[in-house]
């Protein structure tokens, strides 16, 4: 997307009385579903009345993802340091809307929900996050996240006074403007929890929406080494929950 279509479509924004968003969405791997994943954020900002982009985010894709994404009306950003949060990281540097929209490749969430994050920024909200707890789709969720994702989240709460039932939830928006207070540096699957808890700490205003979880296209290692893990085992599923529990239990300053 070139500076100049950018630009406009801000300036219509604003003179919507909106701001201008950016999804991003980052992928390794995820040829059977990023196109739809790119034409659906699409069609939902034009149906919307939205104006934003569409960034996705290649973290070392060997499956033509890139392409397709690209093809699809995305714009690709490649980032080949491996991982959730290096992903997140590149797309947030690379985004130019008011809001960042945060959603998975996989198609485990709607699309259809971002008009009402984008409500929520509107509203003042600055960090708004998805809880997925109460409207899980049958296969969407492992037993053992299903168990896990509560108490962590409860550990969080307790640790760090955050506000949220499901931190680790994949679909969440943030003002970017909001993003330099936060300061992100995790590379990996805890900049889930980091950006709760700096946001906690800064005392942003966070909002969380109910959303449904819906089984997974694809088995991208970008975000679901962290999320989920409906396709890994339970030993790592396992070890998903120590490193969590180690990041929660370790100062972020």
């Amino acid at each position: 997307m070139t500076t100049s279509v950018r630009t406009d479509r801000r300036t219509k924004a604003q003179q919507a009385g909106g701001g201008t968003v950016s999804i991003v969405i980052p992928c390794l791997n995820e040829a059977e579903s990023i196109v739809q994943c790119v034409t659906s954020a699409l069609r939902v900002l034009d149906e919307s009345g939205i104006f934003g982009e569409v960034i996705v985010v290649d973290n070392g894709s060997e499956d033509g993802s890139a392409s397709l994404a690209r093809s699809a009306g995305a714009l690709v950003v490649n980032e080949p340091r491996r991982g959730y949060g290096s992903a997140y990281l590149a797309g947030f540097a690379a985004a130019r809307g008011d809001y960042v929209v945060m959603i998975d490749a996989d198609l485990t969430y709607d699309f259809e929900e971002i008009p009402r994050f984008v409500r929520e920024l509107d509203a003042g909200g600055e960090l708004v996050m998805g809880n997925r707890m109460h409207a899980v789709q049958p296969g969407a969720m492992s037993v053992l996240s299903r168990i896990g994702n509560p108490i962590l989240s409860g550990f969080l709460n307790i640790l760090f006074r955050t506000p949220v039932g499901d931190a680790h939830c994949g679909m969440r928006a943030v003002r970017r403007e909001v993003l330099p207070t936060l300061a992100l540096q995790a590379t990996g699957m805890e900049l889930a929890s980091e950006m709760v808890i700096r946001a906690a700490r800064a005392r942003l205003d966070i909002r969380e929406l109910p959303i449904a979880l819906h089984p997974r296209e694809g088995r991208s290692k970008v975000v679901h080494f962290f999320a989920d893990g409906s396709y890994l085992s339970t030993t790592s599923e396992v070890q998903m929950f120590i490193q969590r529990l180690w990041f929660l239990s370790t100062p972020i300053w």
